[in-house]
């Protein structure tokens, strides 16, 4: 034995450690939940708007470019998570949620309606640096 032991240290765990890349996956995940819910929303109205020749064709442009641009980055996201700022997070959750906010009952009588709240909420998916 030796008769000067070197003190042994206790090392605590540091609270709430949480990983860039953990972060990024964890916030991927919660992220997927609000792209579900809005491509099921936006798929119905896509639909009725290929069958329906309600909406004026600048309407059809606008939205068919929105449209786009949400499928790039909903399909994208898991690849370009990384390169997302916070801010570009933030607006992502803003968009998803004011299309959220749109009343999408009954689409077949309300379709001008809906699409026109739409085009005035001037969305875009595009967060290109």
């Amino acid at each position: 034995m030796d008769p000067n032991p070197t003190p042994i240290i206790e090392v605590k765990p540091l609270p709430n450690i949480c990983f860039h890349c953990t972060r990024i996956l964890l916030r991927t995940e919660k992220y997927n939940n609000f792209f579900a819910a809005t491509a099921d929303t936006l798929d119905l109205l896509y639909d009725k708007l290929k069958q329906d020749g309600v909406v004026s064709e600048e309407i059809r442009v606008w939205l068919k470019k929105m449209g786009d641009e949400f499928n790039n980055l909903y399909h994208g996201l898991e690849k370009r998570a990384h390169a997302l700022t916070n801010k570009q997070w933030r607006c992502i959750k803003r968009d998803l949620k004011r299309i959220g906010r749109i009343s999408f009952a009954q689409p077949t009588t309300w379709l001008a309606v809906i699409c026109k709240e739409l085009v005035d909420l001037d969305i875009s998916f595009n967060y290109e640096e």
